[in-house]
């Protein structure tokens, strides 16, 4: 089980699928492998809602963007954004690779 927090209006549910890209510099740009969104609690701080995200991820290693981008048949740029997921499709494929 991992966790993570978001700050703002939260649109994560149990159930969704959450993969983390994350940009160590000049070491590259690594993904993690899709998980679950088990359970998000929510709390009000100050004038902001602060959230906990619990992910059930199966572990595997991380892999770098370009990799996973070549693996899925994708360029490097639908992979690096913020947010949910839309495309069907690619998230299917999230979830097999």
């Amino acid at each position: 089980m991992e966790s993570f927090v978001h700050v703002g209006k939260c649109a994560y549910e149990p159930g969704d699928v959450v993969v983390q890209v994350t940009d160590t510099g000049s070491k590259g740009v690594w993904v993690t492998s899709a998980g679950y969104v088990i359970y998000v609690r929510t709390r009000p701080n100050r004038s902001q809602y602060v959230s906990a995200i619990f992910l059930e991820r199966p572990a595997r290693n991380l892999r770098q963007v370009k990799v996973l981008a070549r693996l899925l048949g994708r360029r490097q740029k639908e992979l690096r954004f913020n947010g949910q997921v839309r495309n069907r499709t690619l998230a299917e494929a999230l979830l097999k690779a």
